[in-house]
């Protein structure tokens, strides 16, 4: 029987070098539905989460999203970053690599400590 291409749909961890990423300048009216309509163009979503003030439950304008794949991750940074502006907001999108991104993958810096004096 024939392969069925929709098992890809079926993926239920990202890719290894998927990225998980930062959006800011995000209404503070919208919810995960409304972020669900504006990345799902870009690719599947893994997960996504706004933040939320703890007292108020109102949301920060931000969220984090981790698309399965790093392509759909950079996509939607190439269509959305300091491009597209929400209704009712002021300024562009903002969409980086979240700063936890910076410690892994390609992100990775090198640190070199010199330990001296051992024998």
């Amino acid at each position: 029987k024939g392969e069925d291409r929709t098992m890809i749909s079926q993926q239920t961890e990202p890719d290894p070098d998927a990225i998980k990423m930062f959006v800011g300048q995000i209404p503070r009216t919208w919810d995960e539905n409304d972020l669900k309509n504006l990345f799902e163009e870009y690719g599947q979503i893994h997960s996504m989460n706004i933040l939320r003030d703890k007292i108020t439950g109102q949301s920060k304008g931000c969220c984090f999203v981790t698309f399965f794949t790093r392509k759909a991750a950079l996509d939607a940074q190439n269509a959305l970053h300091n491009v597209k502006t929400l209704q009712t907001m002021h300024h562009p999108i903002q969409m980086k690599p979240a700063d936890s991104e910076k410690k892994s993958g390609a992100y990775a810096e090198d640190r070199k400590l010199f330990i001296g004096m051992l024998s």
